[in-house]
């Protein structure tokens, strides 16, 4: 049984690639990308106060 599980699957030799590719592709995506969210989501938002503007029409 422990034979048809390294010859077959993710961690045969010929699986190793595209499986561990994959997942380490698709981690580093979630981690950037939350990252930025986070940078977005508690940055401060700059408010206009010019009291000269002419208001809009």
């Amino acid at each position: 049984m422990l034979a048809l599980v390294i010859h077959r699957g993710p961690f045969a030799w010929n699986g190793v690639l595209i499986f561990w590719l994959a997942l380490s592709t698709y981690t580093i995506f979630l981690v950037v990308m939350g990252l930025f969210v986070r940078y977005s989501a508690l940055r401060p938002v700059a408010v206009d106060t010019d009291d000269e503007a002419e208001p809009s029409r």
